[in-house]
């Protein structure tokens, strides 16, 4: 004898994602739920049982592959010739994962490997996150003006180098900047630095130095989109 349907139980299709079933349970429970029913019969217990076991085994990756290899009666498959279910977290409480993973590639499920891969390569929302970051990255948006005050050479958690900058502003305050390392090898004490809001020029004692060139700029966007490109083909493809 088969195993029960969990997907008709749930109201979802075969391909659905993590997030579709999660919301097609939220919803059976709304309605099925003993506690939503007034004098809930043996029948409605039965019936939200069955609903939340649905759940429970395809809420879970490696469960639910279990039941769909045992429902077609397959053997399992190396990963990347076994159907793939969006939007699943890497651990038990993760919610960012599969927020993230829905962000960028969207409700819809995706019919084939084809349509799958240039969702994940060739993604509208990936492109403008990548321009984002390398604006910040670059400082784009920052101001600065004021007196240098110190230079520092800081060393992070993961032994990279940061490089910082104690400024005097008009006002008397110290502000400490990160900067580029061709900006701060630049710098001398008591130099005036000034920089605008959205612009990637600077100015040191009057002269205007710009340390961003387009390809370097280019270089930082491309480098974000393959790092969240590759996330999302590891989402979509890479877990067993």
């Amino acid at each position: 004898m088969s195993n029960p349907d969990y997907y008709a139980l749930l109201g979802v299709t075969e391909n659905a994602g993590y997030l579709e079933i999660k919301s097609a349970y939220r919803e059976q429970a709304k309605q099925y739920h003993p506690d939503r029913i007034q004098n809930p019969s043996p029948v409605d217990q039965e019936r939200f049982s069955r609903i939340a076991e649905a759940y429970s085994v395809l809420s879970d990756l490696k469960r639910r592959r279990a039941y769909d290899d045992f429902q077609h009666k397959e053997q399992a498959q190396p990963w990347y010739t076994r159907p793939h279910y969006s939007g699943y977290p890497y651990f038990q409480w993760d919610i960012f994962t599969p927020a993230m993973h829905t962000f960028f590639m969207g409700h819809q499920q995706r019919q084939n490997n084809k349509e799958t891969l240039r969702t994940t390569f060739l993604n509208g929302k990936t492109l403008m996150v990548s321009l984002l970051g390398a604006l910040i990255f670059f400082k784009f948006f920052s101001v600065m003006d004021g007196t240098v005050l110190e230079k520092k050479i800081d060393t992070g958690l993961f032994q990279n180098i940061s490089y910082k900058v104690i400024v005097k502003t008009s006002e008397g305050k110290e502000k400490k900047k990160r900067i580029k390392a061709e900006l701060f090898d630049m710098l001398e004490k008591d130099d005036h630095i000034e920089k605008q809001a959205f612009s990637f020029t600077f100015k040191v004692n009057g002269k205007e130095v710009q340390p961003v060139t387009s390809s370097r700029f280019l270089l930082q966007i491309f480098m974000i989109y393959g790092v969240i490109s590759c996330g999302l083909f590891v989402l979509e493809y890479g877990r067993t």
